[in-house]
């Protein structure tokens, strides 16, 4: 997956309640809580650049991982450019090791 040029933190609070990525944060934070996959929810909101999403000051990131999607707090509040390059880094090595298991599947 490319990243987008503008990683996002999406606060919840501060956007109106009608912005489609707020209903699709709120859906996959929703899923999560309730134990059900939110994956695709999660890489639309990746797609558009979201990397974080701030619940009541609470700041829960969006990771990538092999086998899909999930949210997972952050340790402290790190800045914009920290996530960005994390979500990175996690897609850069995620997309070489899928490359590798795609090498030896016949």
């Amino acid at each position: 997956m490319s990243q987008p040029s503008h990683p996002i933190i999406l606060d919840l609070a501060s956007r109106p309640a009608t912005d489609p990525m707020l209903v699709l944060a709120e859906r996959a934070l929703a899923r999560q809580r309730a134990g059900l996959p939110a994956d695709t929810l999660l890489a639309e909101l990746a797609t558009h650049g979201v990397v974080a999403i701030l619940v009541n000051k609470r700041l829960v990131e969006i990771r990538e991982r092999l086998d899909g999607w999930t949210l997972a707090d952050a340790a402290g509040m790190p800045d914009l450019a920290t996530l960005a390059g994390a979500a990175r880094v996690r897609a850069t090595r995620l997309a070489a090791l899928r490359a590798r298991q795609s090498d030896t599947t016949f």
